[in-house]
């Protein structure tokens, strides 16, 4: 009988402890969702995608720079009404926007002059966004006068390893952006559940 009561004791407190633990998270999980809603009114999912096709394609429309500049501005100055994530334990979400930060830093020292020429997203338009298109004749003639001997397979190569490395930093803002996405909609249940806690 005591060891039956001792039972009933533990799988009461267990349960009570989970359904303090799904109070705590309820509030961090809504707040969390909303902060990703206000962030997709910046910047979109498909925002990313149309980054890592852009810059595949040598260009970089001044709209999906503005929408990233936009988040990296609040990321930045840490606006707690769009950034502010909640968590637990370590906030996954808060580092993997400082990364994105980053990652935009990193790309900004690659897409600019004189390799990337300033283009107005839509000819004609003086309220047409500014982005920015990869120029190979002016890769190509920068690095003829600067590194004098290489042969023009050397420089093609050149341009591609500068392309490819702007290409990755997309790709890796991506798939961050993506984790975010999925970190940003948890439900509170799935904090009790371990294999839940991967990011897939």
């Amino acid at each position: 009988m005591e060891q039956i009561l001792k039972i009933f004791t533990l799988t009461g407190s267990c349960l009570g402890a989970i359904a303090f633990f799904q109070n705590l998270t309820k509030e961090m999980v809504s707040a969390n969702k909303d902060k990703w809603k206000k962030i997709t009114e910046i910047i979109k999912p498909v925002d990313f995608d149309n980054l890592r096709h852009e810059i595949e394609n040598g260009m970089l429309r001044g709209e999906t720079l503005n929408k990233l500049e936009e988040l990296v501005y609040n990321i930045d100055k840490n606006d707690l009404d769009t950034v502010g994530f909640k968590s637990v334990f370590g906030n996954r979400i808060k580092n993997r926007l400082h990364k994105i930060a980053g990652l935009h830093k990193e790309l900004r020292t690659y897409v600019q002059v004189p390799y990337w020429n300033p283009k107005f997203d839509v000819y004609d338009d003086d309220d047409s966004a500014i982005g920015y298109k990869l120029d190979k004749n002016v890769f190509f003639m920068k690095n003829q006068l600067l590194v004098e001997k290489k042969s023009s397979n050397e420089i093609d190569r050149m341009y591609d390893n500068h392309l490819k490395n702007v290409e990755t930093i997309a790709i890796k803002m991506y798939i961050i952006f993506s984790e975010i996405q999925k970190l940003s909609n948890k439900e509170s249940f799935e904090f009790l559940l371990p294999w839940k806690w991967k990011i897939k």
